[in-house]
């Protein structure tokens, strides 16, 4: 694997984006409707998408793969710490009491992505 990769930073990204798959699919087949499983699932699923994006980016050659990876990782970073309210709010049986907030943090994240051409 490491002869894929010209430094150890990129194989940390490919290490990230696959350890967070593997973390999501388990905590997510070990109760599919657990709310804290989705908040997880889709918290570490954003996180791999990022760390997937990030290392398109700096691997590639072609600028429009990289314009385009770059677009997806900062989408998938938007989503990251949404999703982990989520799951904090779940987890700690308070999402009844913070559903307001997630919802104005989920149109947030919404107008971000709309807005971000970076």
């Amino acid at each position: 694997m490491i002869f894929l990769f010209n430094n150890y930073y990129q194989v940390s990204l490919f290490i990230g984006g696959i350890i967070a798959l593997i973390s999501s699919l388990v905590v997510y087949y070990d109760g599919p409707k657990q709310k804290e499983n989705i908040g997880w699932f889709l918290s570490n699923i954003f996180a791999a998408m990022w760390s997937f994006g990030y290392l398109v980016m700096i691997l590639t050659e072609n600028k429009g793969t990289a314009y385009l990876s770059n677009i997806f990782l900062h989408w998938a970073a938007i989503f990251i710490p949404l999703f982990y309210f989520f799951f904090a709010t779940a987890i700690t049986n308070t999402y009844e009491k913070h559903k307001k907030e997630f919802y104005t943090f989920s149109a947030i994240a919404v107008i971000l992505v709309t807005a971000n051409l970076s």
